[in-house]
């Protein structure tokens, strides 16, 4: 049974933050890892690896799809170099997750 977006999120910011990623959420209200940057577009999760990897995720449900905010959200900082990934589920997160660590443990940036 495919999760609701709250529940996917939440999923994958546990599943990183168990392999310490640090994983702020983008949306309403802020706390210490709670940031609403007013921007369109901008993805779900900035997760970082501290000194190393900074990516962004957007979360979507299996039958959500990118709005046109969020292309060029992605667009943009993609073309600054930096890595985002469109997470349907966890086992997709999983994968990311296994990709970067690898990146992480054999030094690349």
């Amino acid at each position: 049974m495919a999760k609701d977006h709250a529940s996917l999120q939440r999923d994958v910011k546990i599943l990183f933050e168990l392999y310490s990623w640090e994983v702020v959420e983008n949306k309403k209200g802020q706390s210490a890892r709670n940031y609403n940057s007013g921007e369109k577009g901008i993805a779900d999760l900035l997760v970082v690896k501290p000194f190393s990897h900074v990516i962004w995720m957007e979360i979507k449900t299996p039958n959500d799809i990118q709005k046109p905010d969020q292309v060029k959200f992605e667009k943009r900082v993609t073309a600054k170099g930096h890595k985002y990934f469109l997470i349907y589920d966890v086992e997709q997160a999983k994968e990311v997750l296994i990709i970067m660590e690898r990146q992480v443990n054999h030094g690349v940036l």
